[in-house]
């Protein structure tokens, strides 16, 4: 690092998955969906000194994987057994930090990008790390989460069914400030986004935490920080026609990609 940086983005990458084996080393138009994710994610940041990003790997072949494409990046190797993607980013932030002792006083923010999304749009990336940028020390100690999310309706090639369960949807206030995060349709609701942003102490205070009811019902974490009573701050976002938040879930969403990356090849 030549500057020390003020912001974390880390890049969390389970290999073991159920409906899509070895899901994150599978190809996009050749280019396998994690250096997909993490290629955008340093796109955005590559000329940004105020921001660090990592990978979060679970498999010496991922790590393999994504040193090959990227040789300066750091990746992080995390014991395969953590129950989330978040107890792998606080892992990973904490091995870095133990790595990097001086960058702990600098830091304001660490930002999730869930590794499933090849195509995350850079704009709503570089809005989530400036919450943290310009944001106070007050400020962020009133609302220390922030998270993405995008309006309805979806349509064309970006189509999402509102029932379906894939889709989470979140329901803010007047300060955009989160109220409710569900996977069933509830009214008034905006789309999700799988990118989170925490202060290191609440990441901290959310991972030593156990999971709570209502957060086992919908299947959903940050039902966990609500229940805690952190505050998450809601960032509208939106996408390129050659960008997409959609996460790979499914075979389905995978047959997606393949088209959207034939189709905006020449973007990508």
């Amino acid at each position: 690092m030549t500057k020390t940086p003020k912001v974390l983005v880390v890049v969390p990458l389970r290999l073991a998955s159920v409906r899509v084996p070895q899901k994150i080393l599978q190809p996009i138009h050749k280019t396998p969906l994690a250096v997909r994710t993490v290629g955008r994610v340093l796109q955005a940041f590559e000329n940004n000194t105020e921001v660090a990003v990592l990978a979060a790997v679970d498999s010496p072949l991922t790590k393999e994987v994504l040193q090959k494409n990227f040789p300066t990046l750091e990746v992080m190797l995390t014991d395969a057994e953590l129950p989330s993607g978040t107890d792998r980013v606080f892992a990973a932030s904490s091995l870095f930090l133990k790595k990097h002792p001086e960058v702990k006083n600098q830091l304001k923010g660490i930002i999730n990008v869930q590794g499933d999304m090849p195509f995350v749009g850079t704009e709503g990336l570089k809005s989530i790390v400036n919450y943290y940028l310009d944001s106070s020390d007050a400020q962020l100690k009133a609302v220390p989460m922030a998270t993405l999310a995008e309006s309805w309706p979806f349509e064309g090639e970006n189509a999402l069914d509102y029932e379906s369960p894939s889709a989470v949807k979140v329901l803010s206030d007047h300060n955009e400030i989160a109220i409710y995060f569900s996977r069933h349709p509830i009214p008034c609701a905006d789309l999700h986004i799988g990118v989170y942003g925490y202060t290191f102490s609440t990441l901290n205070e959310i991972c030593g935490s156990a999971p709570v009811p209502l957060e086992l019902e919908e299947r959903l974490e940050q039902l966990r920080e609500l229940w805690l009573g952190i505050k998450i701050r809601v960032l509208p976002t939106t996408c390129e026609s050659h960008d997409s938040n959609r996460g790979m879930d499914t075979p389905e969403d995978m047959q997606w990609a393949e088209r959207f990356a034939n189709k905006h090849k020449d973007s990508l």
